[in-house]
């Protein structure tokens, strides 16, 4: 299972009531001109509460997948981890910035 997410998910395909004519969802930074401030601010609404990365290892497994695989840094500069790079986008302002995909007492998804 390839899982592309990110912070393209706040605006879910519309930039001040516009939907782009062409790409979507994880190109609309390009496709409608946004500024990296205004799309930096996005990173503040990424927040995603509801997620269980259990229930996506089961949802994978049983769907006889081997393996799940989660974008971790994407073209727009997105990363979901703390990174020396210019273009981070996960930084003190993001509910995502102490946080790991993975807390390091939880068994990984092989072990299950």
């Amino acid at each position: 299972m390839f899982i592309h997410w990110g912070v393209y998910a706040v605006p879910a395909g519309v930039w001040q009531g516009q939907s782009p004519k062409s790409h979507n969802g994880e190109w609309i930074m390009k496709s409608m001109s946004i500024p990296v401030a205004d799309y930096s601010a996005l990173t503040a609404q990424f927040n995603p509460v509801k997620f269980n990365a259990d229930e996506w290892v089961a949802l994978a497994k049983a769907a006889g997948m081997r393996y799940l695989i989660i974008t971790a840094k994407h073209h727009d500069g997105f990363a979901m981890f703390k990174s020396a790079q210019p273009f981070m986008m996960v930084n003190s302002t993001s509910p995502l910035a102490l946080k790991s995909p993975k807390p390091a007492s939880s068994p990984s998804p092989r072990a299950r």
